[in-house]
This record gives C-alpha cells, sequence and structure tokens, in this order.
C-alpha cells in the first residue's frame, strides 16, 4: 500500500462551511475563508438571523457550491407553530436534536408537518439563492435511518441530488483507546460504509466519498492531519467541515466554541492553502461528484 503523502498526491477535498446566516460573525468568517480559496462549499441556515446575507453569495463567489442547511432542531420554525404543532416545544423552538429523534421514533412527530417546514425552508432558500447544490442538516438530524429517508426522499422531489456522506476516513492517531470503544467504532463504520455506500446512492442520491472523522477536539488544526496522516483508502473525493467564526461572542448566541475561532483562522490562511497546493491535493465543489 502506497504511505499517506503518496495516497494524499491524487485526492480531492471539498472544504465546506456550515451555518451561513446563523449570524454576522459566522457569516464574516464563512466569507474569508472562501475569498481565501480554501472554503469550496458552504450551506444555508434558514431560520437564524442574519440569512438575509446570503442573498449575495452566488454573486460575490460563483465558484463555490451553495447547500440548504435544513434546520429542525434549533431555533424557531419559518412557519407558525400552530401549523407544526408536533416540531416545537412549549416555548416555540424546535425540539432538541436528541428529543426530535425520540419523538420521531415514537411517531409523536408528524412527517406532514415535518415537510411543510422543510419545504418552507426550501422556498426560503430559493428566494435568496435559486436552487440548492446539494443539502445538509443542521446538528447532522438526518442521520438516524427513519429521519434520513423522510429528508432524502423530498430532496429528490425537490431536484436535490446531492448530499453529504458519512463514510469516516480516519487520521493515522485516531484518539480511540479500549477494546469496547475499538469494536463499537467498527461496526458503526461498517453500518455508516453500507448505507452511505450502497443504500443511499441506489435512491439517486449522490454523495462524495466520504467525510473527514476525528476523535479529539482539535485533531483538525494539525495540519498534518488534513494532508500527511490520512489514511484515505480508496477514498477519492473527501468533505472537511468545518464551523468558524469570527470572534467567540456574540450577542444572540453567547460565549461559541473556541474552535470555531480556530478555524477560521486555520482555513483563512494562505499558509494552510499553500500547503494543500504542496501536497498535490485539489479543492473542488460538489459538482465534482
Amino acid at each position: 500500500m502506497k504511505d499517506c503523502v503518496s495516497n494524499c498526491l491524487e485526492k480531492k477535498y471539498i472544504i465546506t462551511a456550515d451555518d451561513y446566516g446563523m449570524c454576522s460573525i459566522v457569516d464574516k468568517a464563512i466569507d474569508d475563508c472562501i475569498s481565501a480559496g480554501l472554503v469550496t462549499s458552504t450551506n444555508v441556515i434558514l431560520n437564524m438571523e442574519d440569512v438575509e446575507a446570503a442573498k449575495t453569495l452566488r454573486q460575490r463567489f460563483p465558484q463555490i457550491s451553495i447547500g440548504i442547511h435544513w434546520n429542525v432542531t434549533a431555533g424557531k420554525p419559518l412557519l407558525n407553530k400552530t401549523e407544526i404543532p408536533t416540531l416545537v416545544a412549549d416555548d416555540g423552538n424546535f425540539h432538541p436534536f436528541p428529543v426530535f429523534i425520540k419523538l420521531l421514533h415514537q411517531n409523536k412527530i408528524s412527517k406532514q408537518e415535518l415537510i411543510l417546514e422543510l419545504t418552507e425552508q426550501f422556498n426560503r432558500f430559493k428566494d435568496l439563492c435559486g436552487q440548492p447544490d446539494y443539502w445538509n442538516t443542521h446538528q447532522n438530524s438526518a442521520l438516524d435511518f427513519q429521519s434520513f429517508s423522510i429528508f432524502n426522499k423530498l430532496a429528490l422531489k425537490l431536484g436535490i441530488n446531492k448530499t453529504r456522506s458519512f463514510k469516516r476516513v480516519y487520521i493515522k492517531e485516531k484518539g480511540i483507546h479500549g477494546f469496547t470503544k475499538s469494536i463499537i467504532e467498527s461496526l458503526k463504520k461498517n453500518v455508516i460504509d453500507i448505507w452511505f455506500g450502497y443504500i443511499i446512492p441506489c435512491s439517486g442520491t449522490k454523495l462524495p466519498d466520504g467525510r473527514m472523522y476525528y476523535f479529539v477536539e482539535k485533531q483538525n488544526l494539525n495540519i498534518l492531519n488534513i494532508t500527511d496522516n490520512v489514511l484515505f483508502g480508496k477514498k477519492h473525493i473527501v468533505e472537511i467541515v468545518i464551523h468558524p467564526a469570527v470572534s467567540g461572542k456574540h450577542k444572540s448566541f453567547g460565549v461559541l466554541s473556541d474552535i470555531r475561532v480556530d478555524e477560521y483562522i486555520m482555513y483563512s490562511s494562505q499558509r494552510t492553502k499553500d500547503v494543500l497546493i504542496s501536497k498535490g491535493i485539489e479543492l473542488v465543489n460538489f459538482d465534482s461528484i
């Protein structure tokens, strides 16, 4: 087998920044990372405070992919809560992710109401950015057999035939210890590889070959962990997902994770781009799938 350095030479990355429209400090960070030539795709979250900033995305950055970041687990819905009562808690906000999945499995989430809200978010996206290039979900709420089927069927009906893959691409130092944890991770990987490698493509949905996966926080901030240390295997187009912000504080969200600022620094850096180029790694968008 080729070593990781030679194996990286023919690889392609989609670098995706999630949460466009969340707030100004996130949008500013994503704009800078795109301008630096590193971020090649972003997705718009439709029920947050700065979503209007997405209006000019295609005009300013025609080279990137722009996707819809469907959100049914944080903040308030676009529709009135009386139209989708099973999707919202008493305070009018969406149920948190664990509650959403639990209620869905208990058949206490109306699929019709879920489709109504998702369609409303799609229509809002169309008004701002035109047709989405791909879809994914906030807090990975589609990473569940039951919920994924709903999202994916609607996406295909709406003419969106690309999404994120969760097939794992590891680095050399996994950061996982213990026999039991290793067995559990191996089982998860096998299930996801079958799900995203065979079942989902059969539906007509296209995906990257995998997504970079880290067990320890901030492992992705080591440049070697996106170049030399990557265990690509047979995967060619790999997505790296980041959540950058120019500041760790915001009036509406309070203190954001420090890693957001660290990701902003790394993925708006000319040095990062230079290293990727020197390793022969090509940066592409969802058009390459």
